[in-house]
């Protein structure tokens, strides 16, 4: 995974173990829990990993909105 933090690769594999299992994309609160961090902290990893091109969110107001881009 080219050009990604640890973080950034712990999100990205956590986004698409989720879409996986259940079909849809994680909330935030669902994300933030599974990695350790605030809501917060996990809404500014997105925003970075979005404006990188690693994940595209499909409505910037909506639930469950992560699409992936494989890298």
């Amino acid at each position: 995974m080219r050009n990604m933090t640890g973080a950034q690769v712990r999100l990205y594999e956590a986004i698409l173990a989720y879409q996986q299992e259940k079909g849809v994309s994680p909330t935030y609160r669902e994300l933030a829990a599974k990695l350790g961090v605030t809501r917060q902290a996990c809404h500014y990893m997105v925003e970075r990993m979005e404006s990188s091109g690693h994940i595209r969110r499909m409505n910037k107001h909506g639930n469950r909105n992560i699409e992936v881009q494989r890298v």
